[in-house]
């Protein structure tokens, strides 16, 4: 999942190409989503790629119409903040579940994205902690499936921690 972050209406860019990083294990490798993909300021996008690999290692260089070459891989791609205590998100029957750790944290935004980027559902919460729905911002409920949630964690000092987590739907 990648997050641009840049700011202002110049903050704009698109992914070009995607290919094995140097080093890396891959052996045969197809790009499922990404290049084309327009990341608008804020806006997410997730990489997804399919192939055979020969180690542990699945660095991917992602390349940008700015000229900026990002490495990322399958133990750095996206990379947990610290935070004071554990941040717990889960799924079950039906509902989303997510706990802070400590009660520092003054409120929770929290978005699940579908295996494509697109999100399938926002929601927010004061405190550490948010119990909701697993549906659609139509009311339907979320296929069975893998998705990204990214939890944001507003503490009293004002600072916006990021997470990621991953979730499996099975009904």
């Amino acid at each position: 999942l990648l997050r641009n972050e840049r700011g202002g209406a110049t903050g704009d860019v698109t992914i070009t190409d995607v290919q094995p990083a140097a080093g890396s294990d891959w052996q045969s490798f197809q790009l499922i989503s990404g290049p084309g993909r327009t990341l608008r300021d804020g806006g997410v996008a997730v990489v997804v790629a399919r192939g055979t690999c020969t180690g542990d290692n699945l660095a991917l260089d992602i390349a940008f119409d700015d000229g900026t070459v990002l490495t990322a891989s399958a133990g750095d791609a996206a990379p947990a903040p610290s935070t004071p205590q554990p941040l717990r998100v889960r799924a079950e029957q039906g509902l989303l579940w997510v706990t802070a750790g400590k009660p520092e944290t003054r409120g929770l935004e929290v978005g699940v994205y579908d295996l494509v980027g697109r999100r399938v559902l926002k929601v927010q919460a004061q405190g550490s902690r948010l119990v909701a729905f697993l549906r659609d911002e139509r009311g339907r409920p979320l296929a069975n499936g893998v998705y990204l949630v990214e939890v944001k964690l507003r503490r009293a000092d004002g600072t916006v921690v990021r997470e990621l987590r991953k979730i499996v739907l099975m009904r």
